[in-house]
């Protein structure tokens, strides 16, 4: 309508996870971000924020929208850390620059005030108890709100119920702002998944002497909830306690039966020797092991 010559290109673009535009622009490439500068941090340092986003922002073809979003997902969570939770860039500008192609882009930054960390309360379905929950997510309440602990706590509530044979719990949080208190509150939900137990062990490269021994020092019994560390630490307990000559690679498989809710375990050994097979200190009689 203005008379420009120029032609258009339409494309569809992510601006956000499962949110999509349709951009209409000129067709000739857009401009590449060369450099980023903050104005307005006090903080956290102009280089910190820089290098939060220097990587992928250099070289970007820039849009506002795209900008933003490098700002949310490397600079807010700095701020994240440090209890700043209403952080903003309510400025973004662009100019050229002329030693490099490309163009210089200036954003300010509205740190906000500090808010503290309020209640942590859990919904969805719980197997192990609140209290139990809450040691483990070591939530510092009244502190700083520091979203990286936060993060931290939720993943080792995901680490526990793992532990406790759920092996498919997803543990998310949203965060209840009041902004007149400067308070966030936590929501934690669980969703636990079904209990998974132990199934079959089986061995693989070991005598019958060897997969004797094995199944005495063996603890984590069938029907019971399946730990998904125990295999690996169980195989560590037996280098470390050096229960075999001639030990060479071990390695635990498991195989989920999801129809039954169990776990098999195969362990594997083998020899530091191709032609032998780890023997059992001390063999049978107390003479030595059996290549």
């Amino acid at each position: 309508s203005k008379g420009s010559p120029e032609k258009v290109k339409a494309e569809v673009i992510a601006d956000a996870p499962d949110q999509y535009s349709i951009v209409f622009r000129p067709a000739k490439a857009l401009p590449s971000v060369a450099r980023v500068t903050f104005e307005g941090n006090k903080v956290i340092t102009q280089t910190a924020l820089q290098d939060a986003i220097w990587a992928s922002a250099v070289g970007l073809p820039y849009t506002e929208q795209a900008l933003r979003n490098l700002l949310d997902s490397g600079v807010r969570p700095l701020y994240d850390a440090r209890g700043r939770i209403r952080v903003s860039f309510p400025n973004i500008g662009i100019e050229p620059v002329s030693d490099v192609q490309g163009i210089k882009v200036h954003v300010t930054v509205d740190e906000g005030e500090v808010y503290s960390l309020g209640r942590v309360a859990f919904d969805g379905t719980l197997p192990l108890n609140q209290d139990a929950l809450l040691k483990t997510g070591d939530f510092k309440g009244g502190d700083i709100a520091n979203f990286d602990r936060v993060g931290e706590g939720v993943e080792r509530i995901r680490v526990a119920l793992r532990k406790e044979g759920y092996l498919e719990t997803k543990v998310t949080m949203r965060r209840q702002v009041n902004d007149e208190k400067k308070v966030v509150d936590v929501a934690v939900h669980v969703e636990s998944g079904p209990l998974f137990t132990m199934g079959k062990l089986a061995y693989v490269g070991l005598d019958l002497e060897g997969e004797a021994e094995m199944n005495r020092m063996w603890n984590l019994k069938v029907g019971k909830p399946f730990n998904p560390e125990y295999p690996d630490f169980f195989l560590k307990r037996v280098h470390d306690d050096g229960v075999f000559d001639h030990l060479g690679e071990t390695k635990a498989e498991t195989r989920i039966n999801d129809k039954d809710h169990t776990v098999d375990v195969t362990l594997r050994f083998a020899a530091d020797d191709p032609q032998g097979k780890p023997a059992r200190r001390g063999g049978r009689g107390g003479r030595g092991g059996r290549g």
